[in-house]
């Protein structure tokens, strides 16, 4: 500690502690979790080593911190005492005065900070058990920077112009109408709810995400489930077809595993037609796919149905974060949404709530948009080149189908593997009685090898 101020007055000895260059992120990196010197380091970059040391020992003198043996690891594991705890009150307060009255400069955005601080936050017991990696690319940084920096210059940090570029963009490359939403739940509710399934049958693969059939729960719909193809993992038509002249249903939702397109797609959509039957595809995983047959357009995910629903989430081969989409040929469903995502505004006429997006997330997505044609492209490339020599029982597309590689998915164990794409088959997590083969075969039947995009190295 340097020097007091000589001062018979609280704020004065309080100074003397709180008020030295670095502590008060010492102390935010303690609240949020940092207990090693690592990783207390790593949330002030700036820092020296000696520095951060000096200051550690002169808060333990202080008794605002205590230190504790580290188990069988290396060094000593750093705690707020009750006096340090209570410091944490005068360091938010703090940052809420400076988030009202400093500006922020593009020299403050540090993408490594900003990582660091995703790690201290996030609660890794509600993640895949199989490794997660985000392809940031960080020659994006100056763009994303640029983009930020126009958010806040604009003074307007949601709905704002941000939200329309990355509308426009996706629009652009998915070939439809594109509604931007916080996450893939709010998307796939906007459209359950146009599409009016309350105490209606809705059909659903049960190879697929729990968030799937919870959407159509939540929508008040009723889940009937349809067995999956072996071969692409995707709704079979037979069993479709099926369970529609079983069931009579409302409205169906075709889901795309793994980041190709499901192999049936023709059919389904072409049955749905016929039936009235309205059709939601879940492009969660289908980023940068697409199909061109004899020679023709290349044909997106999302443009078979009704609507097709997208998830920007941390895990997807391009990612916001957070975020998803709704995308539909049909004009008043996209009004529809544009009001549901944001309480049915401005008559109330949809029982929508707070799906928006902030501009933040906004532009970083459609960075990721600028990104997604090489990212695909790279992934492609390795698989092409690396693995489909190594695994000749690997997942096959059929001719002009290029997949967005969400999963690399193989028939054969992988020593090495990601897991499975899905292991436990909705129909069993929720206890429905049907008889799914295919499902319940996939469930066990197929393997994942890692695939992530390396993002190329920055150069000085």
């Amino acid at each position: 500690m340097q020097k007091g101020y000589g001062q018979y007055c609280p704020i004065a000895k309080w100074a003397e502690i709180f008020a030295e260059r670095w502590t008060p992120l010492i102390i935010r990196n303690l609240h949020v979790g940092a207990h090693t010197f690592g990783e207390i380091a790593a949330g002030c970059p700036r820092i020296s080593t000696t520095l951060l040391v000096q200051r550690l020992q002169g808060l333990e003198r202080a008794g605002v911190i205590e230190r504790r043996p580290n188990g069988g690891g290396r060094g000593s594991l750093y705690y707020l005492t009750p006096a340090g705890q209570e410091l944490v009150d005068v360091a938010l307060q703090l940052g809420n005065w400076g988030a009202r009255w400093l500006e922020l400069a593009p020299e403050d955005y540090d993408p490594f900070v900003v990582l660091w601080a995703w790690k201290m936050h996030v609660s890794l017991e509600r993640l895949p058990q199989a490794r997660i990696v985000i392809g940031f690319d960080l020659r994006d940084r100056p763009r994303l920077h640029e983009l930020w920096d126009e958010v806040i210059a604009s003074q307007q940090w949601s709905e704002g112009n941000m939200t329309r570029r990355f509308e426009a963009a996706w629009s652009a490359w998915n070939g439809l109408g594109a509604v931007v939403f916080s996450g893939w739940a709010g998307a796939a509710l906007a459209a359950l709810e146009f599409a009016g399934v309350s105490g209606e049958t809705v059909l659903v693969p049960s190879n697929t995400f729990m968030a799937t059939p919870l959407a159509v729960l939540h929508a008040g719909g009723r889940v009937a489930f349809v067995d999956c193809n072996r071969e692409d993992l995707c709704m079979s038509f037979a069993d479709f077809e099926r369970a529609v002249h079983e069931h009579r249903p409302r409205a169906a939702m075709l889901v795309h595993i793994g980041g190709h397109i499901a192999f049936d797609s023709d059919r389904i959509a072409e049955l749905c037609r016929a039936e009235g039957i309205f059709l939601i595809e879940d492009c969660a995983h289908a980023h940068g796919a697409g199909w061109a047959r004899d020679g023709g357009a290349t044909r997106r995910p999302g443009t078979w149905g009704d609507a097709g629903v997208w998830s920007f989430y941390a895990t997807k081969t391009i990612s916001a974060g957070e975020g998803g989409m709704l995308v539909s040929r049909h004009d008043d469903l996209l009004e529809f949404a544009r009001a549901f995502r944001n309480y049915g505004k401005p008559d109330y006429v949809q029982t929508g709530l707070n799906f928006r997006l902030s501009e933040f997330t906004a532009a970083l997505g459609l960075v990721q948009v600028e990104r997604m044609e090489e990212i695909v492209a790279w992934k492609n490339a390795v698989a092409r080149e690396r693995l489909d020599p190594r695994y000749d029982a690997r997942l096959r597309l059929p001719d002009g189908m290029v997949s967005g590689l969400y999963k690399y998915i193989v028939f054969e164990p992988v020593e090495r593997s990601t897991g499975k794409v899905y292991d436990q088959p909705c129909h069993r997590i929720l206890g429905h009685p049907d008889h799914l083969p295919n499902t319940d075969w996939v469930a066990s039947g197929h393997w994942c090898v890692p695939l992530y995009y390396r993002p190329a190295p920055v150069t000085p």
